[in-house]
């Protein structure tokens, strides 16, 4: 049981759960739209929402301290390993939204840039 909640936290405080709902919203609203499913649509969609949620993580724990003691206590625990994976989930960002091309780059500026300057 404590393995499971152990996971759980892991999935919730990573924000990897909503990441995957992100890509997850991407894929029903290509079949609700009946285009096919871009596997670079669902990349771009997990590891941008998993990079903007993890440095907002990073860059709010003075404040989490108060308001999401067990979350704040799991990002100081787990800091070296959410920076990497941001790091790395960036640069996948990159890559993908280069190979999507000039008009994709385009969308996903502006969108970018909201979610890294929004604050709580």
């Amino acid at each position: 049981m404590r393995i499971a909640l152990r996971g759980l936290d892991a999935l919730v405080f990573s924000s990897a759960w909503i990441a995957l709902a992100a890509a997850a919203l991407i894929a029903a609203a290509s079949r609700g739209l009946g285009v096919p499913v871009d596997a670079r649509a669902l990349g771009l969609a997990f590891v941008g929402t998993f990079a903007v949620y993890n440095i907002d993580r990073l860059r709010d724990l003075a404040r989490d301290r108060h308001t999401a003691p067990a979350r704040t206590a799991f990002v100081l625990r787990h800091e070296t390993l959410l920076k990497g994976g941001t790091l790395l989930a960036l640069l996948l960002a990159l890559g993908l939204a280069v190979s999507a091309g000039l008009r994709a780059g385009l969308l996903l500026a502006p969108v970018l840039g909201l979610g890294l300057a929004h604050r709580r």
